[in-house]
């Protein structure tokens, strides 16, 4: 195999290092795993502003095994705000995750870029 010159991304502390940065994306996305009730009212709410799409996953709760619907949404990270205030106004008991993700590609993001 070929051997890179780019060093491995160090993550302790949940930090992007600068380095690895400058050779991947510019800007941090969010990604959300929503639980609640009201998932139909703050998926149409995200949908319609920051303007994000929502996709609805079937999930059962392990220990409860009951069914429940989850939302899966990426955002560009100035929109956590906007996402956070809408869930909390809508309905506080959500179960929300949150993570990064270092590149997000498709429509409304980057490109995929292939040599």
């Amino acid at each position: 195999g070929q051997t890179s010159n780019v060093p491995s991304p160090d993550f302790s502390a949940g930090r992007t290092p600068l380095l690895y940065r400058q050779y991947g994306q510019s800007e941090d996305f969010p990604q959300y795993r929503i639980i609640s009730n009201k998932y139909q009212e703050i998926g149409k709410r995200i949908n319609e502003y920051p303007h994000r799409g929502v996709t609805i996953i079937n999930a059962t709760g392990f220990y409860t095994g009951r069914e429940q619907k989850m939302m899966f949404v990426l955002a560009k990270k100035r929109e956590s705000t906007i996402i956070f205030r809408l869930i909390k106004d809508i309905d506080p008991k959500a179960f929300v995750s949150q993570s990064a993700v270092i590149g997000v590609y498709g429509e409304g993001f980057d490109h995929i870029k292939v040599k």
